[in-house]
């Protein structure tokens, strides 16, 4: 193997993963990596206070013997942030080994290069473990830092950190290395089932923010009472058997506690040693063959037997483009099919935390206003989609011409699809809020009534004016497959309307649920009744309004589209 071949091919793959071509616009390329960098800046700075927090609280437990198990705060949380830290790196370093080793496109052309498989894989592999190093220092120093802060730690605590972090980072480089090939047979296996993908995906989507919202709950509430142990007995119970029997997790968090330091070291290293040359037999045996035969198959996740075409009208048949195009690829169809179908669960955590809080600080009035700004503001995240319906015909918009059938037709199915699924999710989404919030009494059948009214007709609102827009100033992607991969300046657009919708009708409510206003001694507003009959008389002349303008004219704006 010639190391002057790998530097070279590796260099190759850092240069066309983040290098400048030259027709790029080089002071163009520096502002969006600046505007991307303080934006991911911004996010990180917020995680890390939110992490210190969560830290300052974990090991302000008191410790406790619960039945033969002993919960000590520091050790257990030194614990579970290692296996969290660790378990994080082996999902992203996996992920991350598939793309790079076996789906790269460039893999054809590197077989034909006067160089190994070896070589080629030991050039990929750096790039991975490089990423996986850059990942962990982001995920890791963090939290032990933290830890160290809070805990009042001296300098040698950092310096064995950052070894800890080092090592660490290599254990589960080694596992995603063995498990590479499996997982991605598993997935050229189902590669081509959308449906099947799309269920794991929204599943994953909504237990995580089940569990997300769940925990940030039990912290807001034990920010009211600090007084209120953040764990039962029987979790600080759970944690403590799960960290006597957690190896090798365990043996990095004694490292840092200067617990059987030389036991410690010396597992570490025999199981990433073991680890390392267990990868590098798999790799040596299967990896060739692998990238080989996976090139060779390329074509056969696209066989598929096709049934025989059914009669269908012309708007059932438009209508059923219009639903195939969805999935058009796995990008679009999830980020809009996720949206729809979680949103009855997102919006009922959100709704959840956020009433406990409410309903502490200005009472159980605030609910139905709140209830309705939450669902709203989904509503707006699924209907600004459908500012994407014209230009994400791409290459086939021509063919929209071509058909005999009115543009005015073909943009009212766009309007019945895209309006319809998001009218469902909003209804879905209401009726779980009242199923969860009638028997507390907090809100009764005519603020079902009321909300759902005036969701749906932001619905259609919304959607009339996102189609609008993208009739007026379409963004086509005329190149690859057509697809728009990205949010255009029209779905920001639709995404600020309706923001302003939801912030304006939630706010409002809540706010005019407790002041009442009257002028020249006539009472206008008074309570949330009344202010569901302004929303809706409103919220109807604006929906009506937005109906009319989008089709006014619409044939001869439809003309003038040119992709």
């Amino acid at each position: 193997m010639s190391f002057s071949n790998v530097w070279t091919i590796l260099k190759l793959d850092l240069k066309s993963r983040f290098g400048l071509t030259k027709s790029d616009d080089k002071k163009k390329s520096i502002v969006g990596y600046a505007v991307n960098f303080l934006f991911v800046a911004l996010v990180y700075a917020i995680l890390v206070v939110g992490v210190k927090y969560v830290t300052e609280m974990f090991l302000k437990q008191e410790n406790k013997q619960i039945e033969g198990f002993v919960f000590d705060s520091h050790f257990c949380y030194l614990v579970i942030v290692s296996a969290f830290t660790i378990l994080l790196q082996l999902v992203v370093c996996t992920s991350t080994l598939v793309k790079a080793l076996y789906y790269s496109g460039d893999n054809e052309m590197l077989l034909r290069f006067p160089v190994s498989g070896e070589e080629i894989f030991f050039a990929k592999a750096a790039y991975v473990l490089i990423n996986n190093y850059v990942v962990s220092a982001a995920v890791m120093l963090p939290i032990y830092i933290s830890y160290g802060v809070v805990t009042g730690q001296h300098f040698g605590f950092y310096v064995l950190t950052l070894l800890v972090v080092l090592f660490s980072s290599l254990l589960p480089f080694n596992v995603a290395n063995i498990i590479a090939i499996p997982v991605m047979r598993i997935v050229n296996a189902v590669r081509n089932k959308f449906g099947l993908i799309l269920a794991v995906l929204i599943a994953l989507v909504v237990v995580m923010f089940g569990a997300y919202m769940k925990v940030l709950k039990e912290i807001l509430l034990f920010m009211e009472d600090q007084n209120v142990s953040l764990f039962s007995d029987e979790m600080m119970k759970a944690i403590a058997k799960y960290c006597k029997f957690a190896y090798p997790f365990r043996w990095y968090a004694n490292l840092l506690v200067n617990f059987h330091v030389g036991t410690s070291i010396l597992a570490c290293v025999l199981i990433t040693a073991g680890t390392a040359a267990l990868a590098y037999l798999v790799v040596k045996k299967f990896y060739f063959r692998t990238i080989l035969s996976g090139i060779e198959n390329q074509k056969s996740c696209f066989e598929k037997k096709f049934s025989k075409n059914k009669v269908l009208s012309p708007f059932f048949t438009l209508l059923k483009l219009q639903f195939c195009n969805i999935f058009r690829s796995i990008n679009y169809s999830f980020q809009y099919l996720c949206m729809a179908i979680a949103a009855p669960f997102m919006v009922y955590f959100l709704n959840d935390i956020a009433s406990v809080m409410a309903v502490d600080e200005m009472g159980s009035k605030i609910i139905p206003g709140l209830t309705l700004f939450v669902i709203t503001i989904f509503t707006t995240i699924i209907v600004s989609f459908s500012s994407t319906a014209v230009s994400r015909e791409g290459n086939n918009f021509y063919q929209t011409k071509t058909i005999p059938i009115k543009y005015s037709s073909q943009i009212a199915i766009k309007c019945l699809l895209y309006g319809g699924i998001a009218f469902l999710s909003t209804l879905v989404s209401c009726i779980v809020v009242f199923a969860a919030y009638k028997g507390k009494g907090l809100i009764d059948g005519t603020d079902f009534w009321c909300v759902l009214a005036i969701s749906e007709m932001v619905v259609v609102l919304l959607t009339a004016i996102s189609i609008r827009v993208d009739t007026c100033k379409p963004t086509f992607n005329v190149g690859g497959d057509g697809d728009l991969v990205a949010a255009n300046k029209n779905m920001g657009l639709s995404l600020v309307v309706g923001l302003f919708l939801s912030c304006l009708y939630g706010v409002g409510s809540m706010v005019l649920s407790y002041i009442p206003i009257s002028v020249n001694g006539v009472v206008l507003v008074n309570g949330i009744r009344s202010v569901y009959w302004w929303l809706m008389g409103i919220t109807g002349v604006l929906t009506i309004a937005s109906v009319v303008l989008l089709f006014a004219g619409l044939e001869k704006r439809y003309m003038k589209i040119v992709p």
